[in-house]
C-alpha cells in the first residue's frame, strides 16, 4: 500500500486520493480463490496484512461479499481484519451480502461486524437487484430510509470523523 501511495504522490496527482486495502485482495494473498475458511494462522495473517496497509496509508477496508472469493468468507472472517482498523478509527466499507430476499439479514451482518469490530461502517450501495427490483421486496413494499433500520442507532454505525496528515497519511 505505502509503495502505491508514493507512486501517486509522485506522480503529481492531486492531493485528494485515499484508497482502501481490498479483503478479497488480502483473502487472495493469504488462501488464493478457494473456497475454505481461513486457519488460524491464515486469519493472523489476513489481520497482519490490513494492519500494514493502514500502517502505509489506506483509508480503511472493503470487501464485497457478493463476489467470488469474498463471498466464501464467513461472518467471523469479515470481523477479525476489520478489528484491525478500530486504533484508527477507520472504517469498513462494503457491498453486503445480498441485494434481494435476503436484505435485511446481511444489513444486520454487515452493522454487526463493525458493532464487534468496533469500527464505522460505510454501505457502498443500498440498492434492490432481481427479478423483482424497485420499490417492493417480495411482496410488500420496502422501507428505503434508514431511521427503519436499527443500525442508525447504533454508535459503531457512525464513526469519527478523521483527517488526513499534510502528506495525505492518516495520523495514528
Amino acid at each position: 500500500m505505502g509503495a502505491y501511495l508514493d507512486a501517486v504522490e509522485e506522480s503529481g496527482i492531486a492531493p485528494n486520493v485515499g484508497t482502501l486495502v481490498g479483503h478479497g485482495t488480502v483473502r487472495f494473498n493469504v488462501i488464493g480463490m478457494e473456497d475454505a475458511e481461513p486457519t488460524d494462522e491464515q486469519l493472523s495473517e489476513m489481520r497482519d496484512l490490513v494492519a500494514e496497509a493502514i500502517d502505509e496509508g489506506a483509508f480503511g477496508l472493503s470487501t464485497a461479499l457478493v463476489i467470488t472469493q469474498c463471498s466464501y468468507a464467513t461472518t467471523e472472517e469479515e470481523t477479525a481484519p476489520a478489528g484491525e482498523l478500530s486504533p484508527y478509527g477507520c472504517p469498513f466499507v462494503a457491498h453486503i451480502r445480498s441485494e434481494w430476499g435476503d436484505i435485511w439479514n446481511a444489513l444486520n451482518e454487515f452493522v454487526n461486524i463493525g458493532a464487534t469490530a468496533g469500527v464505522p461502517v460505510h454501505l457502498s450501495h443500498f440498492k434492490l437487484g432481481g427479478p423483482r427490483a424497485g420499490c417492493r421486496l417480495l411482496g410488500r413494499p420496502v422501507p428505503l430510509h434508514g431511521e427503519q433500520h436499527a443500525a442508525v442507532a447504533r454508535p459503531a454505525a457512525v464513526g469519527p470523523r478523521r483527517e488526513a496528515r499534510a502528506d495525505g497519511r492518516i495520523p495514528s
